[in-house]
């Protein structure tokens, strides 16, 4: 089943794409959704502390809606959080084979050859590594 998260705007991000998305775009979506949280929360607090007598039909609709919302958003925030730790866990994995080939290359490949490499590289990436 996919897994989808709905802002109070309106929009829809899926399970897929925050895949496609960068770490920072996973982060910024995750303020986003933090921020809710602590707004619907915030309201929800409010509406459970009115004394008995201000509380009617309305607000017992309302602090249900709100529960709802929280207990979706906070789903959410899990399949996010699962996702983020994945990507940041690939990511560890790929610097550390990186470096090691790096590190093979500077070993075995002749000096002038590896700075050739490096020069390039650093052409392509428009900045060098001290």
């Amino acid at each position: 089943m996919l897994k989808v998260a709905e802002f109070d705007d309106g929009t829809t991000v899926s399970e897929v794409d925050v895949q496609f998305m960068e770490l920072s775009e996973i982060q910024q979506l995750m303020d986003r959704l933090q921020s809710e949280l602590l707004l619907l929360a915030k309201e929800k607090k409010v509406l459970s502390t009115l004394p008995s007598c201000k509380k009617n039909q309305k607000t017992l609709k309302r602090l249900t809606k709100i529960s709802t919302r929280l207990i979706s958003i906070q789903e959410a925030v899990c399949w996010i959080s699962r996702i983020k730790k994945n990507k940041r866990d690939t990511m560890a994995k790929e610097k550390a084979w990186l470096y090691s080939f790096y590190k093979y290359a500077q070993e075995n490949l002749r000096q002038k050859q590896f700075d050739k490499f490096v020069k390039q590289t650093n052409i392509k990436m428009q900045y060098t590594i001290g």
